[in-house]
């Protein structure tokens, strides 16, 4: 220093160190599961259950083989949640957006009677929209169309995402109205047509009586 002034005291860079380490909280350490690649958090306080760990937590049900799902599996529960419906209504909005395009809506109509054409049409719509969502690459691209799939099982009741969707909004499926057990009304069928015949006439009950044990499938393509 200048004459007759005295030097600072010098500090230890040990000491100082020490002063950072015990001002800066101690952060909570994630424990990654080699098996699954998924993050687990620490424990929580004592009587606080993690949220992870409830049947209804969404995130449980992914493998985390995309880069959207591996980010969210970092983050705390509740963002988590928050930031997954958020990305399962996008995706939602953009299919059914694509859906009504008048190119896609032409795919469609090239064969109106072709369930299995549709539902090519339908796959190539999703498969864009996951990769326009980050999820690039064969595995990741699975996931995401397994998450905009599962869209209601993940978050069952929520207006938001079934509203997301004309075919969500407006899906005829419900719960089975006959309790267990009861019996089955007979209901009048047609059977596929062979060539250029027509549908035969035929009913449940007749069905049934062909067989020891009957397994009913039903479904519809638009």
């Amino acid at each position: 220093g200048e004459a007759g002034e005295a030097n600072p005291p010098r500090t230890d860079e040990s000491e100082v160190v020490a002063k950072e380490k015990a001002e800066t909280p101690e952060l909570p350490v994630l424990n990654v599961d080699e098996a699954t690649r998924s993050v687990v958090a620490p424990p929580g306080e004592a009587g606080e259950a993690d949220p992870r760990e409830a049947d209804d937590y969404p995130l449980n049900v992914l493998v985390g083989s995309s880069l959207p799902v591996q980010a969210m599996q970092h983050m705390s529960p509740g963002v988590a949640r928050g930031m997954l419906r958020t990305l399962v209504i996008s995706m939602l909005r953009r299919d059914d957006e694509l859906r009504l395009t008048d190119e896609v809506q032409a795919q469609y109509a090239q064969r109106p009677e072709d369930g299995g054409w549709k539902l090519r049409v339908t796959q190539r719509v999703q498969a864009r929209v996951v990769r326009e969502h980050g999820f690039a690459g064969r595995a990741a691209e699975r996931e995401g169309l397994g998450l905009l799939w599962s869209a209601s099982y993940l978050f069952p009741n929520d207006e938001g995402v079934t509203g997301a969707a004309h075919y969500l909004k407006y899906n005829v499926n419900a719960d089975c109205p006959l309790p267990v057990p009861s019996e089955v009304p007979d209901v009048p069928l047609r059977t596929p047509p062979a060539g250029d015949a027509d549908p035969g006439r035929t009913s449940l009950h007749q069905e049934v009586e062909k067989a020891d044990h009957t397994v009913l499938l039903a479904g519809s393509h638009t």
